[in-house]
């Protein structure tokens, strides 16, 4: 279980529902754990299903080749904008096992943050990946919370 871990690549997404805005943020491993590292990309509505499978791919295909350091960790600005923003945006869970299939976890707001039901978890299989990554991820982030 904890190799499987090992060889898992991670990304995170976030939707503001106002400004019709997706944001994609890098992660990277952090110790045993992970975190968001540079600038968020932002992906409108409007481009949404043309470019998220794309940008998507290319952040999990990184994944395991990033450090997680200080110096490039994200910096969600102070502790009452990162409340802010984490009570302005829903956000969605992507993990990429070895299988290669995609399991997407919409997440819930939490005490202060996201949590995920495992019950909730939509897995794409590998094989239909690139055709279904765009209406799975909107279907995630209908679910979430």
């Amino acid at each position: 279980m904890q190799d499987e871990y090992d060889k898992t690549d991670f990304a995170t997404l976030y939707y503001d529902s106002r400004e019709k805005t997706c944001l994609v943020i890098a992660m990277a491993r952090r110790g045993r754990a992970r975190g968001d590292i540079g600038e968020p990309v932002v992906v409108t509505d409007a481009d949404f299903d043309s470019r998220i499978g794309g940008l998507l791919l290319q952040f999990l295909d990184s994944y395991r080749t990033r450090v997680w350091s200080q110096e490039i960790a994200y910096r969600g600005g102070t502790p009452q904008e990162e409340r802010a923003f984490i009570k302005k945006h829903l956000s969605v869970g992507v993990a990429r096992p070895p299988s290669g299939d995609l399991v997407i976890t919409p997440l819930h707001h939490e005490k202060g943050g996201y949590t995920g039901k495992e019950s909730e978890q939509i897995i794409v299989p590998g094989r239909d990946v690139p055709d279904k990554i765009a209406p799975t991820l909107r279907k995630a982030f209908s679910i979430a919370t």
